[in-house]
């Protein structure tokens, strides 16, 4: 089973390739030099990432400085919320399992960033998606994480999962 990570070049996707490999997976990734997802059109994917050959889809890209997503609103809503869901529903739809890296922000946040995570969730619980939602991810806790997703996408359970790097941590 060929695991896809869309977004493999930023600090997440780079540590999720690097646990791809240590782990022997069948894995690819995509960059944005590969897939533009702010225009991003389902009918004309590499032929790489067709769909049967893939088992696993992690929709790890997004734009996720708060502060940029509020001063361009509708390019971070397209890549943010309308690709990654445009994604799960061509591949879901070919019985691809998906997992969504979300935020904590979906949670706590009312900028553009949190409501942008929120209603790609609201898409992916409809559809029995793995919803990661991270807390503060950093050079030191990214592989931790990257472990995580990957162990969540081979058990292919639905649901909404928090991540944090100090489990001692509650969240209140």
């Amino acid at each position: 089973m060929k695991h896809l990570f869309i977004g493999g070049g930023g600090l997440v996707g780079s540590a999720a390739v690097d646990k791809a490999i240590q782990l022997n997976l069948d894995w690819l990734c995509t960059t944005r030099d590969m897939l533009d997802l702010n225009q991003i059109n389902t009918a004309n994917l590499p032929l790489k990432m067709d769909p049967s050959n893939i088992g696993i889809v992690y929709l790890i890209a997004a734009m996720r400085t708060p502060t940029d997503c509020d001063k361009d609103p509708e390019t971070s809503f397209r890549i943010n919320a309308d690709a990654p869901v445009k994604l799960a529903q061509y591949y879901a739809a070919r019985g691809t399992f998906i997992v969504f890296v979300s935020s904590d922000a979906a949670a706590f946040s009312l900028g553009h960033y949190g409501m942008q995570k929120r209603f790609a969730e609201n898409y992916m619980n409809t559809i029995g998606a793995a919803i990661l939602r991270p807390g503060k991810i950093n050079q030191t806790t990214t592989h931790d994480f990257a472990e995580f997703m990957i162990r969540r996408g081979q058990a292919q359970v639905g649901g909404l999962y928090w991540w944090n790097a100090d489990p001692t941590q509650e969240r209140s």
